[in-house]
């Protein structure tokens, strides 16, 4: 929904997107992109497709590729996380995307001289705490019911402690389950999964 709203308004758009087992980057991004063009029955304009992967350093992208971003790129909209609330620990997910892979965003964006930074979080990172939550909230000691929230916290407290960015922006949604207008979603969670 973002790139697809974005490309319509026009922007430049480059996304970092992982190859899945079965198709690359760019398989996956044109899918949803003739997906858009289906049900909007218009043609849409492409993104950028970088091949590369949170987790790993320089976001697996290459020197040319860090220098194109470097060059044609002037904010982040870092949307990127794992949805998993269990763990086998501070190696693996949550912890793996939602905070190393946060750092290395952070990293790369330092690298590419990139100071404007829109942080995707979640309202849950207010944890178990009840009654008025401001969203200057971040850390107040309040506890968790699991550790997808608490990888969201520290993920958001690693961005705010990041001194080379100028413009910070930070979103904190709720669950979300597809479009209000047409029901359309391209992922089966938390809501949906209740439903089945």
């Amino acid at each position: 929904y973002l790139t697809r709203n974005l490309l319509l308004e026009g922007a430049d758009v480059a996304v970092l997107v992982r190859p899945s087992r079965r198709k690359s980057a760019q398989m996956r991004v044109e899918a949803i992109m003739r997906c858009w063009e289906e049900i909007l029955g218009i043609g849409m304009p492409r993104p950028k497709v970088l091949t590369g992967d949170i987790s790993e350093p320089d976001l697996g992208l290459s020197l040319a590729e860090i220098k194109w971003v470097s060059e044609n790129c002037r904010a982040v909209i870092h949307n990127a996380a794992s949805l998993s609330f269990v763990t086998t620990g501070l190696n693996a997910e949550p912890w793996k995307s939602n905070v190393q892979g946060t750092k290395h965003v952070l990293s790369f964006c330092e690298q590419a001289s990139i100071r404007e930074f829109h942080h995707v979080s979640t309202a849950y990172v207010s944890g178990l705490r009840h009654g008025r939550i401001h969203e200057v909230d971040v850390d107040v000691g309040q506890e968790f019911a699991n550790c997808y929230e608490e990888s969201k916290i520290q993920a958001e407290k690693i961005v705010r402690g990041a001194a080379q960015l100028y413009s910070l922006t930070f979103y904190r949604p709720g669950i979300i389950i597809g479009d209000s207008q047409t029901s359309i979603t391209t992922t089966f969670h938390n809501f949906y999964a209740l439903l089945q």
